[in-house]
């Protein structure tokens, strides 16, 4: 299933899906993602699970620094996206079918030979829900952040728009 159908099933199941793309944008949405994480880390009452029984699982964006350097690889802002799933309720249920719709495009990601990262932090802490709302122009719920790039490839073969499913998503960003 391609991305266009994957987006178009999202919105079937109540599920609405904003892609961004660009430096500045996803920027901004790393940002908030982080900020979120931050909160939570620092809330007494959160439960900060660990990664394979060791330490904090790392950094929850996947950019950091003016260059947009990553620390997994040469990814950098133009060289990936995201997807923000949301719903128009807040209930379980709601919550429950955009983890749906993130593992399927965790799925797609793998098949296409991408690496994708799901983030719930911004769905917990409401100052990071009120500023994904703002970002997005929208008056529902955000529940899942999915930041989508290439694995490890160097700089050159991953040029924004050489890669199948970027220009999916580009072109379902434009519908």
């Amino acid at each position: 299933m391609d991305t266009q159908q994957r987006l178009v099933k999202a919105d079937e199941q109540g599920v609405w899906a904003k892609v961004i793309t660009g430096g500045p944008s996803l920027q901004l949405l790393s940002r908030i993602v982080e900020a979120a994480g931050t909160a939570l880390r620092n809330a007494s009452s959160y439960d900060l699970r660990l990664a394979d029984g060791g330490g904090a699982c790392p950094r929850a964006h996947p950019w950091e620094g003016e260059a947009g350097t990553c620390r997994a690889g040469p990814c950098g802002p133009d060289r990936g996206w995201a997807v923000v799933l949301g719903t128009d309720g807040d209930l379980p249920d709601d919550r429950a079918r955009a983890g749906q719709v993130a593992r399927e495009l965790l799925a797609d990601s793998a098949r296409a030979g991408l690496i994708a990262s799901i983030h719930a932090q911004p769905a917990v802490v409401p100052l990071a829900r009120d500023h994904l709302r703002l970002m997005l122009g929208t008056s529902g719920f955000p529940q899942l952040v999915v930041f989508v790039r290439p694995l490890r490839t160097p700089v050159a073969a991953s040029e924004a728009g050489s890669c199948p499913m970027w220009q999916e998503l580009a072109a379902a960003a434009a519908v």
